[in-house]
């Protein structure tokens, strides 16, 4: 399809202002639900309880917008929140190979 029609590849790709590399866009997902955990020691891993009943897990990797909630709050179990996630491709040195994770980018708090 790319080669019948470049619109289409461009507008899967943004392009870097400082330099002339083209990088593809990262798409953003949203999963509305409940906190459930927040476990991990090296790296935290928040559980979310969706609006179907399935836990899904999510990794915190840096800053997003609603991380300051996270940290300072002392009861997050139930709270009801949308959480926006990315997937990233991470090593796992127990299988030596990359795996796909959700990392969180932001989180709305809904109570």
């Amino acid at each position: 399809m790319v080669k019948f029609c470049p619109e289409a590849l461009m507008m899967l790709a943004d392009k870097d202002d400082d330099e002339d590399v083209v990088k593809p866009k990262e798409i953003e997902f949203s999963v509305p639900g409940k906190l459930k955990t927040i476990s991990g020691e090296e790296l935290s891993i928040v559980s979310l309880k969706d609006e179907n009943g399935k836990t899904q897990k999510f990794v915190w990797l840096n800053n997003f917008e609603g991380s300051d909630r996270l940290i300072n709050s002392k009861k997050i179990k139930n709270l009801k929140v949308n959480l926006s996630y990315k997937n990233v491709e991470l090593f796992s040195p127990k299988l030596k190979e990359y795996i796909v994770r959700k990392q969180i980018t932001k989180i709305e708090y809904l109570d």
